[in-house]
């Protein structure tokens, strides 16, 4: 083999170490890459945990003042000590809150308002209670004062997440973008490596002898990618794990104290109970009217803990996939939906056939009852209620519509009808929890499709559930 000449060697040499200092500067692109998404996740990281801490606060007020009215009803010495403990919890949480918000002026700000009305409901609970320790009439007044700064707690929070829901969606953004750099760099490092080693081993090929010691250079910086790649894919593998673990966590909690409510439930609603039952005759009006109003406080708050645990079981349980008969659905919901539909004396009109979809039965009938249900519900006073369901096989996808004459969803708010607890009317107005359609969604992620809404030009609203074709999983399957 003939000697290679210096020139060559140099030009070699020369290929040889363009050729690292790229791969080099290719690793620092990529790890910057890592880095920006690290850091993209843990802003995500902070923003829920001011998400979860307002939650927190919130439940504390709320058992404080579940609490104080057990006292009040029961006189039982339990419930006036968790009472003061839920009130000495609320304000140290709240000065975490503020403190996680510290770079959140606006959110400062906010936190500041929601701190004065939190104090001020806990100073009239305090009040409340103080009388019935005094043995002092109770006074009325405190009951409306207190439902008017209850309503104000609710709507700063309110305030407080929309901002912070904002600030997540945003921080989210950035980490797909991040994310999306991260495969754009590995994509890049990947290709440039290939087309280095095609371009070094054209050298080789001419100048055999001076490109040892490069391929062993070369062989070198391949490892070094190499490393980098398993480092990146370990990132993302934490990353993704750690993801799930939080989410599962999340939902286990929603599960255990939506479980754990449900038994000072059941005794409120005894003691209620109980008071019209025994001592309605020894009661004053308001008496009656208070305890009334109580159990069915209960009532809607066991609807909601039943559709939270509804929601819980959702994300977390396996989805048997079958063929189901949408037709068949659709009866047996009109069949529980029977007295609602009678009352509201609505007309439901069903364009069949309806195309049949791969789906769990349990799950598809909630979504088709919550969705009818709705367009019972959400019409407006003096108006008959009137529903329209058909559907059809789109593209290996069936779509069931279900149309209504009712009071309609601003395009505004389209994307927000689907969240927990979101409420467009007063509960006076619309009664209802809030869960409903976040129910839908979810089931019908879980099971492979999706769901949009839309407005009718001529008032009303469709739904439309997409799910995977049971004809076209019939076909695959054969």
């Amino acid at each position: 083999m003939p000697n290679p000449s210096p020139r060559s060697s140099s030009f070699l040499w020369l290929a040889t170490v363009a050729s690292i200092s790229v791969l080099l500067l290719a690793t620092l692109v990529l790890t910057k890459s890592i880095q920006r998404e690290a850091d993209s996740w843990q802003w995500v990281v902070h923003t829920r945990a001011v998400l979860e801490r307002l939650q927190i606060v919130l439940t504390l007020t709320s058992e404080a003042e579940a609490a104080q009215r057990g006292f009040l009803i029961s006189g039982a010495e339990r419930q006036l000590l968790i009472y003061r403990q839920d009130s000495e919890g609320v304000t140290a949480e709240i000065d975490a809150l503020k403190s996680l918000t510290h770079d959140n002026p606006v959110q400062q700000q906010a936190i500041g308002k929601f701190k004065e009305l939190v104090l001020q409901r806990l100073g009239l609970l305090h009040s409340t209670l103080q009388m019935k320790l005094d043995g002092a009439p109770f006074d009325p007044e405190l009951l409306e004062s207190g439902f008017r700064v209850k309503t104000a707690i609710l709507e700063q929070a309110a305030k407080i997440r929309a901002e912070e829901q904002r600030l997540l969606n945003e921080r989210e953004a950035r980490v797909l973008r991040a994310r999306t750099e991260l495969i754009v760099s590995v994509a890049a490092v990947f290709v440039l490596s290939i087309g280095l080693l095609v371009f070094l081993r054209l050298l080789y090929e001419k100048n055999a002898a001076s490109l040892l010691a490069e391929r062993a250079q070369l062989r070198e910086a391949q490892r070094q990618l190499q490393e980098a790649n398993q480092l990146l894919e370990q990132r993302i593998q934490e990353r993704t794990q750690q993801i799930a673990e939080a989410n599962a966590e999340l939902q286990g909690f929603a599960h255990t104290v939506a479980h754990d409510l449900r038994a000072p439930l059941r005794n409120v609603e005894g003691f209620a109970s109980a008071l019209l039952e025994d001592e309605a005759d020894r009661m004053s009006d308001d008496g009656k009217m208070f305890a009334g109003r109580i159990c069915a406080a209960v009532v809607r708050m066991d609807r909601l803990i039943t559709d939270l645990l509804a929601y819980s079981r959702l994300s977390r349980s396996e989805l048997r996939l079958q063929r189901v008969d949408t037709s068949e659905v659709l009866k047996a919901v009109r069949r529980d939906l029977e007295s609602q539909i009678s009352e509201t004396q609505a007309q439901i009109i069903v364009d069949e056939p309806l195309p049949a979809v791969q789906a769990n039965q349990a799950v598809f009938m909630q979504i088709i009852s919550n969705l009818l249900a709705n367009a019972l519900k959400f019409v407006a006073q003096g108006k008959l209620p009137r529903v329209r369901i058909h559907g059809a096989s789109v593209n290996g996808m069936s779509r069931i519509s279900i149309e209504d004459n009712g009071i309609g969803i601003d395009p505004a708010h389209h994307d927000h009808v689907f969240g927990v607890f979101e409420r467009l009317h007063g509960q006076e107005q619309y009664p209802g929890t809030g869960i409903g359609l976040a129910i839908v969604k979810k089931g019908v992620e879980r099971m492979g499709g999706q769901i949009k809404v839309q407005g009718l030009p001529d008032g009303g609203t469709r739904f439309e559930v997409f799910l995977p074709s049971a004809e076209k999983n019939a076909d695959e399957q054969r």
